[in-house]
Formats: C-alpha cells, sequence, structure tokens
C-alpha cells in the first residue's frame, strides 16, 4: 500500500509551546503509513535535533534566509544576488513597516511582499498542514500543491493582532482549521461565524516521561542557594507578562521575602526587561537565563511556578510543569482555568493579586501534590481522521 504524503509546514523550531507539540506529535506519527516532509522557513532552533529521521527536512529558502539575516538591508542583499523582483517587494516591505509604526497599527502587513521570497513545493502533497497561524497558513494556501489543507492556530484571536480580510482570504482555502481550547475556538467563531464548521479542538501533546526524565538533568551551582526559587518559562514577548513579573518580584523583596526568580526563554523584550530589572534593582534576584532546550531541569528546583500571561492558545508549560508536582500561579484565563487543579494551583484575578497569592504560597510549608496523569486527548487520533477524511 503507498504511503500517503504529508507536509508540516512551521517557521522554526525555536523554544515555543507549538514547536514542542509538533516534536512531540512527529515522534508519535506512524511513518508504516505516512511519509512526512518538514518545511521550515528557517532551519533554526533548539528542537531541531529532535525531529526523529525518518522526517525529511525540505531545503531552506534561500532568498527568506537573506531577508531574515538583515531585514533593514535585505533589499540590498536581494539585490546583489540578482533577485529583482524580491528586492524591489522588501524595499516596500520596509515603508510599509515605517508607515504602519507611524499610524501605531500592530497589523500584521508582511505576507504579501515576503510570499515574493518563496517558491512553490514542486511536489503534490496528499495533505498538508501549517501548524501555526499567519505566515505558515499563508505558505500553506500559496505555496503548496495539496488535495486537502489543514492549517493550526495556536493562539487567542481575541488577542492576537491581525488583518481579517486576509484571515478570510486564507481560512477559506483550508478544508480544516483546528485550535488548542474550547475557548480559543469560541472566539474563532465569533470572529468568522462563516467559517464555524471548519474549526474543531485538537490539544497540544506533551511526551510525559521526556519531561520526567529530562528534569532530572543538573543545574549550575548557582541556583542552588538556600532562597525561594520561582520559575517562569516562555518567550520573552509582550503575551507573557514578565515585566509584571519583575514589578511582582519587587514587591515581595521589599516585603522581606528572600526570592530568586527564573525565567527561561528568548525573545524580543529582552532589552526591556533588562532595563527594567536595573531599574528596581533586582540584579542578585531575578535572572533572565535565556532560551534553554531542556526548560523541564528548570521547573523541577522551582518552589513556585508562575506563568503571568497576559492571554494565550494552549497553555503547554502549565501541562508540563503539573508533571513535576509543582505549586503554580498564573493569571485569570480561560486557558490556564481549564487545565490546572483548584488545590495545586491560584490563579490571580487581578495583577495586584499576584504579591499575596504568590507570598502566602512561597510561606506555606511544603506539601505533597500529586502528579497529574495526562489525560488522553487522542489529538493525534483526531488528526489521522482529517488526514483520512475522504
Amino acid at each position: 500500500m503507498e504511503k500517503k504524503k504529508i507536509l508540516f509546514i512551521m517557521e522554526s523550531m525555536r523554544l515555543g509551546g507549538a514547536e514542542r507539540s509538533l516534536v512531540t506529535l512527529l515522534t508519535k506519527f506512524d511513518y508504516n503509513k505516512y511519509e512526512v516532509d518538514l518545511f521550515l522557513f528557517e532551519h533554526d532552533g533548539e528542537l531541531l535535533e529532535k525531529i526523529p529521521k525518518q522526517v525529511n527536512i525540505l531545503s531552506a529558502p534561500k532568498k527568506y534566509v537573506l531577508f531574515r539575516k538583515n531585514r533593514k538591508m535585505s533589499w540590498f542583499s536581494l539585490l546583489l544576488q540578482g533577485y529583482y523582483k524580491q528586492s524591489v517587494a522588501m524595499c516596500c516591505y520596509l515603508i510599509g513597516v515605517l508607515y504602519s509604526r507611524y499610524q501605531r497599527e500592530l497589523l500584521y502587513i508582511g505576507w504579501k511582499y515576503i510570499q515574493t521570497l518563496f517558491d512553490t513545493i514542486n511536489k503534490e502533497y496528499d495533505v498538508s498542514i501549517s501548524y501555526l497561524e499567519r505566515k505558515s497558513m499563508y505558505f500553506n494556501a500559496d505555496k503548496v500543491y495539496a488535495k486537502r489543507k489543514i492549517g493550526f492556530i495556536h493562539n487567542n484571536y481575541e488577542r492576537y493582532p491581525y488583518d481579517k480580510v486576509l484571515e478570510k482570504k486564507y481560512f477559506q482555502v483550508m478544508d480544516y482549521i483546528p485550535t488548542v481550547s474550547e475557548h480559543c475556538k469560541d472566539v474563532l467563531v465569533d470572529l468568522f461565524p462563516q467559517y464555524e464548521k471548519k474549526f474543531l479542538v485538537i490539544q497540544n501533546m506533551i511526551l510525559e516521561e521526556e519531561i520526567l526524565s529530562l528534569s532530572e538533568e543538573k543545574i549550575a551551582d548557582r541556583v542552588l542557594d538556600n532562597r525561594k526559587k520561582i520559575v517562569s518559562v516562555g518567550r520573552l514577548v509582550k503575551q507573557k507578562g514578565f515585566d509584571i513579573a519583575i514589578s511582582v518580584c519587587r514587591k515581595l523583596v521589599d516585603s522581606g521575602i528572600d526570592i530568586v526568580w527564573y525565567i527561561v526563554g528568548e525573545g524580543e523584550e529582552r532589552s526591556n526587561l533588562e532595563y527594567l530589572i536595573r531599574e528596581n534593582q533586582l540584579e542578585n534576584n531575578f535572572f533572565l537565563v535565556g532560551a534553554d532546550k531542556n526548560p523541564y531541569k528548570w521547573m523541577k528546583i522551582a518552589d513556585v511556578y508562575v506563568q503571568p500571561s497576559r492571554f494565550e492558545g494552549f497553555p503547554m508549560t502549565i501541562l508540563e510543569v503539573q508533571q513535576l508536582n509543582k505549586y503554580i500561579v498564573t493569571s485569570d484565563i480561560p486557558e490556564f482555568k481549564s487545565l490546572v487543579r483548584e488545590e495545586t494551583c491560584h490563579c490571580a484575578r487581578t495583577i495586584e493579586d499576584y504579591v499575596s497569592i504568590i507570598g502566602g504560597i512561597l510561606l506555606l510549608d511544603k506539601k505533597v501534590v500529586q502528579r497529574d496523569k495526562i489525560r488522553d486527548n487522542n489529538s493525534l487520533q483526531q488528526l489521522y481522521g482529517l488526514i483520512e477524511k475522504e
């Protein structure tokens, strides 16, 4: 029996929830039935080495790589390489970015220019699956030949900057649009009711055995002091609320609680967060440790795990840290509430509540938190169902 040809599309394999979920999915995939290709915009990221060997990773798009090396000067690099059309497109892109900033608009405006940097994949697939919203889905629609197209959404579109006209255009091309939580699906239905039948929930997956194993890896001696340890994991972006964490840390230190707070992740907000750390004189209490392909060893040392996100799609880190018997503090968003148990997690009602909640948890005698068994949500079987559907 001939194997079905499947294409997955992702921007990179950096440390994000969607990326970790994709690694899990590909690890569990049935390669006896399916021939799997993976297209990455960038061959980059700590998780790249975790892609199973059965997956054929397609060549990196050369023109897009030139663009990513230096966006401001990419027009010139492309011109030198003889890519005249793409050079003009990048000039238009830069003008569009400047105009967007002048107008203080946060909408994503780049695809009509950036798409010129990609060639159409010269292969026909039975199913193509963009595993992230926006660029990955647009690429799936415009640059791939496939009998069926599936476009995942991993975020809450109620809080996520998007262009409604652009999304409508590309949602129309997708046969199915899975998202990662019931709340995210409800938001999509409210915003795009004409595509209600395409929306469904397929939750992210984790490898619980790997989490437990990797959590035993040792960390440098500098974290093994007697202070209470708070840990947060996530990209350094506004969405994750780490600026809030810095304010909370300052208040906790002022109240006499001896703590150290580790943020595991990397991103565009690093310089701003570093400034806030200095401004609040927290250089000895609050540390940005950078990206780590094994965040579980950091979760393991936590006395309290905190996730102060302003919004989420499916909070992978909460599902993961629950495997390590940790008390958890989160912001008050529906995605967190759907995953946590009241006796082991505190959801803040407001930003100010963090101080009393975290302080109270730190002062509690250590109790045993029983590890939740991962619920079998049949995510992989759901995806197989979409792939096989006639």
